[in-house]
C-alpha cells in the first residue's frame, strides 16, 4: 500500500482516512474506508461512543455522501458518487470521481 493513495475523509462530525484505488477493468476509482468513518451520526451513536467494538458491523444506517469530503495528497478532491456498504462488516467502498 502506498501513502500516495491515502485519502483524508471529512464528515460534518469527524475525520478519518481511507485508501484510493482504481479499477483494473475500467476507468472507475474507489475509496475503501470504515463505515463509522463515513457515518454522519457517529457523534450521536450511543453504542459507538460507548466503545461497542462491533456496533458498526451490524448497523444498517444509509450512509449519506452529500456532506463527505475526500482529499488526496496534493489537495486533489475526489467526489463521492456511490457507496457500497457490507452487512456484518465495518467497511464501505465508495465510488469516486476526480476533480
Amino acid at each position: 500500500m502506498s501513502r500516495k493513495n491515502a485519502v483524508k475523509i471529512k464528515t460534518l462530525v469527524a475525520e478519518s482516512s481511507g485508501y484510493h484505488f482504481k479499477s483494473a477493468t475500467d476507468e472507475s476509482s474507489y475509496v475503501i474506508a470504515s463505515k463509522h468513518g463515513l457515518c454522519q451520526k457517529a457523534d450521536y451513536c450511543a453504542p459507538y461512543n460507548e466503545g461497542d467494538p462491533d456496533c458498526c458491523k451490524s448497523c444498517d444506517i444509509k450512509l449519506e455522501l452529500a456532506s463527505v469530503t475526500f482529499l488526496k495528497r496534493g489537495k486533489v478532491n475526489l467526489t463521492p458518487s456511490r457507496v457500497y456498504s457490507f452487512p456484518n462488516n465495518d467497511i464501505a467502498i465508495v465510488q469516486v470521481e476526480h476533480h
